[in-house]
């Protein structure tokens, strides 16, 4: 009788154990904020071959700010075929022909990151980000870790973005918007691309037109002729709206993803990912790192280092 009692004490511990770690676990896990989601406007591209597994999880790129999916066309491809997945790219909300809003943060983006995933009966999914993009990846692998089976962060950390770096962009966006008042009349699309570019290169310290990629070599972002005049294809309204008061932007990151999880960055970049090594392996456990030399914030579209990365983290069980 004695050992029966004993028994059923030892039970009721283990039973009243796992229920308190259960509730610290809920509390500590991040949760996506009740906000109505988007529908975002995405691609897929996908090579079925004879040995090819059909029910792999597919990936999702995720472009950085002020970019679209087209960002990853030099790539996208590539991973489809080396991979034998599903490659997904979907314009963010207030970026391309995804709906614009007068909301935008980096939560409210998981949030309809996890709707796109529902409407298309996606259950798990490798997740590759490029900065705003990697922002949304690693809030989403906090909040919902079992719908990521990996996560690639490109030139992104968990921290707060210092006050110079969030200045440079307010100061990159708001010389975009006045930049089109710098398109001659008459101008067909390359000469009205042409125009935009001189104008922000002639306005931007050189530095900051260094790291966004602002050089006379560089490709552009495309502009949109609708209706008669030239736009861009992102709501910079809202975006410099939103970056004036920066900590609204990138609210604070908690929780733990316990999955394999990449951070790439350039040593030439603002954003110094490495700094945050100990933050970074903090929410992300097993996080590994890769520094591309000489890369500056905007790395996949030419460094081929990136998707050889990429590839080989993908692959590695």
């Amino acid at each position: 009788m004695l050992k029966k009692i004993n028994f059923d004490a030892r039970l009721a511990l283990i039973v009243l154990l796992v229920f308190i770690s259960s509730v610290i676990s809920a509390a500590l896990q991040h949760s996506l904020p009740d906000v109505k989601p988007v529908d975002l406007s995405c691609t897929c591209i996908h090579f079925s071959f004879d040995d090819s597994d059909e029910d792999l999880p597919p990936v999702i790129l995720l472009h950085g700010l002020l970019g679209s999916r087209s960002s990853w066309q030099r790539i996208n491809a590539d991973i489809a075929i080396q991979t034998g997945r599903e490659v997904y790219s979907c314009d963010a909300r207030n970026h391309g022909t995804s709906p614009w809003t007068d909301e935008f943060d980096f939560e409210i983006l998981a949030v309809d990151l996890n709707r796109m995933m529902e409407n298309h009966h996606i259950s798990k999914a490798i997740l590759i980000g490029h900065s705003m993009g990697g922002a949304t990846a690693m809030k989403l692998a906090l909040a919902k870790p079992e719908k990521v089976e990996k996560l690639i962060v490109e030139d992104f950390a968990p921290h707060p973005i210092t006050p110079e770096v969030g200045q440079s962009i307010l100061l990159f966006m708001k010389v975009l918007k006045e930049s089109l008042k710098a398109i001659p009349a008459g101008s067909n699309l390359s000469s009205a691309n042409l125009a935009v570019k001189e104008y922000v290169i002639s306005k931007l310290p050189p530095e900051i037109a260094n790291d966004f990629s602002v050089t006379k070599n560089d490709r552009f972002l495309p502009l949109v002729f609708e209706n008669g005049v030239y736009r861009w294809p992102m709501n910079l309204d809202v975006f410099i709206k939103s970056f004036e008061n920066l900590e609204s932007v990138l609210t604070p990151f908690s929780g733990e993803y316990n999955g394999d999880a990449l951070f790439i960055y350039g040593t030439k970049s603002p954003f110094k990912v490495y700094e945050a090594k100990d933050i970074i392996e903090k929410l992300f456990p097993k996080a590994q790192f890769r520094a591309i030399e000489g890369a500056p914030h905007n790395i996949h579209p030419t460094y081929p280092e990136f998707l050889t990365a990429v590839l080989e983290f993908i692959e590695n069980e």
